[in-house]
């Protein structure tokens, strides 16, 4: 896997040339809005299949697979223009093979929000092991559900994979301990009357209460019971308790702009390695942030990517953070000045990666819907998916 750097007058057609593939891979593995439109300082993510094949008339996808004996879910994998599905043509190029992935195997949670579409779901779905669906939130004392998880659960079990249903809690330790057991078994049922295999656990202001472990074990009894899995989100920008009792810890960083953002061996790489030193390493995920940020204003990274293209912005990399930035005269702060945008750069995605690799984590979470592709091709050229072991 190669990163790299678009200079000034470069065409995706030369890029390709370069590294001797074809201009459709290039573009496929990096969701490429406008391929006709680069950026000076945009990052691509160069792939070299070790083999491919040509689709000829009457071919179909299993056949193909069978033929080179790679499964249908890696095929699907290395070529995510197909959108996770078996829908190819004539002359279609597909890569078949890439090198042997550097480490060893990594399990990937996927997040489902309201406005995840059907089309990527399927796009996204050959990379997970779990979807977590966002649906119930505690803002009350009251679950209240947000979309309809029931018909995306029955979907992901039928393809094979494991639905965890999100609780979000708003309130603080104090306003959930007034009755833990009550609550443990009323999130579980939940779960379970909604077709979900568990759960996956958000509960930010309560996370910061030492007596937080006593609620994460009635909820772990209560699950166990059940036969259930139980996943804990943990936010690492902010004071945490660190718990082996989930079966596993999705462990968020965030850079911004509205804070300092240290470089990457004081910064992600120390809170990670500290972090597999405080608990059973095989127990964490690390999650991938998919949104560069306009000031402190979410905005997904493809879209950022292709407005610097559009507008013509020059990107530009701080190899120390790790993190690619460029001013956005549409936007200004409240002193006229125009914001930075900032986002991870594919070089940070990777040193992430490879760190979970050497450290020994349980995998990845990403977001479905906003999570560049480019994104799921790292993982896929770094690691042998669990997905493919279930």
């Amino acid at each position: 896997m190669h990163i790299h750097t678009v200079s000034s007058s470069e065409t995706v057609y030369q890029i390709a040339r370069k590294y001797g593939i074809h201009p459709t891979k290039l573009i496929e593995t990096n969701s490429l809005k406008n391929p006709d439109k680069l950026t000076v300082g945009q990052k691509l993510i160069i792939l070299t299949p070790t083999k491919t094949y040509t689709v000829r008339g009457g071919d179909t996808l299993k056949r193909i697979a069978t033929r080179f004996g790679v499964s249908y879910r890696a095929l699907l994998r290395n070529n995510p223009a197909l959108e996770g599905t078996d829908k190819i043509y004539p002359e279609e190029i597909l890569a078949v093979k890439y090198d042997t992935p550097n480490h060893g195997i990594a399990l990937l949670n996927g997040y489902c929000y309201s406005d995840c579409s059907y089309e990527r779901l399927k796009t996204i779905l050959p990379y997970l092991n779990y979807v977590t669906i966002s649906s119930a939130v505690n803002e009350t004392g009251n679950l209240n559900l947000v979309m309809d998880d029931r018909t995306i659960a029955e979907k992901v079990k039928s393809e094979g994979r494991i639905p965890l249903l999100r609780i979000y809690d708003k309130r603080s330790f104090e306003e959930m301990a007034k009755n833990i057991n009550e609550y443990a078994e009323k999130i579980c049922d939940l779960y379970q009357k909604r077709g979900h295999s568990g759960i996956t656990f958000g509960a930010y202001n309560a996370a910061i209460d030492e007596r937080f472990e006593e609620l994460l074990f009635c909820i772990k009894k209560a699950i166990l019971s059940r036969g259930g899995i139980f996943f804990l989100e943990v936010d690492g920008n902010r004071n945490f308790n660190v718990s082996d009792i989930p079966d596993a810890n999705i462990f968020s960083y965030t850079k911004c702009c509205d804070r300092e953002i240290p470089s990457f061996e004081e910064g992600e790489k120390k809170l990670y390695t500290e972090l597999a030193e405080k608990q059973d390493s095989s127990k964490i995920m690390i999650e991938l942030t998919p949104f560069a940020y306009h000031g402190k204003k979410e905005v997904p990274i493809t879209d950022t990517v292709y407005d610097a293209a559009r507008t013509g912005k020059e990107i530009e990399y701080d190899s120390d953070r790790m993190i690619c930035s460029f001013k956005n005269t549409a936007y200004k702060n409240g002193r006229g000045e125009n914001v930075t945008v900032i986002f991870e750069a594919p070089e940070n995605i990777k040193a992430k990666l490879d760190l979970c690799g050497e450290l020994g984590f349980m995998g990845m979470s990403i977001d479905i819907m906003r999570t560049p592709i480019e994104y799921m091709m790292m993982i896929n050229s770094t690691f042998s998916c669990g997905v493919d072991y279930l």
